[in-house]
C-alpha cells in the first residue's frame, strides 16, 4: 500500500513538470523577459578613422596606449570620442588628445623634431588667420601708397569738386524724402529743419493732390563750406513743394529752391513739365537740380576738369 502511495506522488510530481497531450510531452519553459513595448535594448557603437602624416614612416600609431597601426595610413573603425593618440619612432613620442568624430578622418602630423602632435585642419586655419592678419597691414600700406600717388590737384578735386548734394525720395508722398550728403571734412556747423502745411490726399492713380490748402512740403538746411585755402562761405538751402488740388498746364505741383550764399539770396523753380537740369549760377558755384537731386559745385573746378579735357562726373 505504502509503495503505491509513492508511486502515486512521483507521478503527480512529473505532472507538475511535464504537461501531457495527445501525441507526446513538451517542457512548458518560462519565456524571456522583454522590455516595454517589445523592443530590446541594442548597443549603437559609432567609428571614425584616423591619419597621421609623418616623415618616419616606420611610426607606430597608438590609441590610448594601445598600438592600432601605422602612421600615413587610413586607420579606420576607431570609436568616437575623446581619445589619447600617440606616435612613437625611434624611441621618440609625440601625444595629444583629440576628439575623434563618427563618419570623420582625423588628420593629425607628427612632428618628431618639434615634440608635437598636431591637428592638420586646426593648424591650417591658424596659419591662414595668421597669415590675414599680416596681410592687413601690407593691405593698408598698399592703399596709402596708391593714394599718396594721387597729386594734390587730383585730392583738392575729390573733396572741393562737390561741396553740397541732395537727394529727392518719395516725390508723390505726403512726406518728401530729402537726403543731404557732404564730407565733414569740408562742410561744418550743419543743421536742418522741414515742416509742413495742409491736407493731401492720393488719387487711384497715385497722384498727390492738396485737399485742402495751401499743401507745401519744405525742408532748409544751413552750413558753413571751407574751401582749400581756409576761405569760408555761409550757405542756406530751401527746397519747397507746393501740391496743388487739381491738374493743371504745369501738372500737380511745382517746386522752387531758395539758395543764400553769405546773405545774398536767388530762387529757382522747376514744375511737372519741366526737363532735364534746372542750373543756376551763384559766385564760384554751381546748382545743377533734376527731380531725384540738386548738386552744388564749384565752378572753377569744373573749368578745370573741362579745360584739362576731362568730364565733369554725374
Amino acid at each position: 500500500m505504502d509503495m503505491r502511495r509513492r508511486s502515486f506522488v512521483a507521478i503527480a510530481v512529473l505532472l507538475g513538470i511535464f504537461l501531457v497531450v495527445p501525441g507526446g510531452l513538451r517542457v512548458q519553459a518560462q519565456e524571456p523577459e522583454q522590455k516595454q513595448g517589445g523592443e530590446e535594448d541594442f548597443l549603437i557603437v559609432k567609428y571614425g578613422s584616423i591619419q597621421i602624416k609623418s616623415d618616419q614612416p616606420d611610426a607606430k600609431v597608438l590609441l590610448n596606449g594601445i598600438a592600432i597601426g601605422r602612421v600615413n595610413t587610413v586607420i579606420d573603425s576607431v570609436m568616437t570620442g575623446e581619445n589619447t593618440i600617440s606616435a612613437v619612432a625611434d624611441g621618440k613620442t609625440v601625444t595629444g588628445t583629440f576628439m575623434i568624430k563618427k563618419n570623420e578622418v582625423l588628420k593629425l602630423e607628427a612632428r618628431f623634431k618639434e615634440g608635437k602632435l598636431v591637428n592638420i585642419a586646426d593648424h591650417d586655419a591658424s596659419a591662414k588667420k595668421k597669415k590675414e592678419a599680416e596681410a592687413r597691414p601690407e593691405k593698408k600700406k598698399a592703399e596709402e601708397v596708391k593714394k599718396s600717388d594721387r597729386s594734390p590737384a587730383d585730392e583738392r578735386r575729390e573733396l572741393h569738386l562737390n561741396v553740397f548734394r541732395l537727394d529727392f525720395k518719395n516725390r508723390e508722398a505726403q512726406e518728401v524724402t530729402v537726403s543731404p550728403r557732404y564730407s565733414t571734412k569740408v562742410i561744418s556747423g550743419f543743421a536742418e529743419s522741414k515742416g509742413q502745411t495742409g491736407k493731401y490726399y492720393q488719387t487711384k492713380s497715385g497722384l498727390l493732390l492738396c485737399e485742402g490748402g495751401p499743401c507745401v512740403q519744405e525742408w532748409t538746411s544751413r552750413f558753413f563750406y571751407t574751401d582749400e585755402n581756409g576761405k569760408r562761405d555761409a550757405f542756406m538751402v530751401t527746397w519747397k513743394q507746393m501740391v496743388f488740388s487739381g491738374m493743371t498746364p504745369t501738372g500737380t505741383s511745382s517746386r522752387e529752391i531758395t539758395w543764400c550764399l553769405n546773405g545774398s539770396c536767388k530762387k529757382v523753380e522747376s514744375s511737372d513739365t519741366t526737363k532735364g537740369a534746372v542750373t543756376l549760377d551763384f559766385g564760384n558755384y554751381e546748382l545743377s537740380w533734376t527731380k531725384e537731386s540738386a548738386h552744388f559745385r564749384r565752378n572753377d573746378i569744373m573749368k578745370e576738369i573741362t579745360d584739362a579735357g576731362g568730364k565733369v562726373p554725374d
